[in-house]
């Protein structure tokens, strides 16, 4: 309980000499946590496209960014 109250006095002091930008970063920061989560915004397909992406990455069943580079190059080109 007293690191929460030395952590709160802290803050207090941070925002009493915030300038204008940080206080706006600051606010944005709680506007964030009031808006909704992206993953309950896109539809069931990408979801489940997103969890089978991930259980294949956690498998090691990926392809090393170099590869990748070296196989899509030409599209990379201007």
């Amino acid at each position: 309980m007293a690191a929460t109250s030395v952590l709160k006095k802290q803050v207090k002091k941070f925002i009493d000499k915030a300038s204008d930008k940080e206080l706006r970063m600051i606010y944005s920061l709680f506007e964030i946590n009031k808006e909704e989560d992206w993953w309950g915004m896109i539809s069931k397909e990408h979801q489940k496209a997103i969890k089978d992406a991930i259980t294949e990455a956690d498998k090691g069943q990926v392809i090393p960014h170099s590869e990748m580079v070296k196989k899509y190059s030409k599209w990379l080109r201007k």
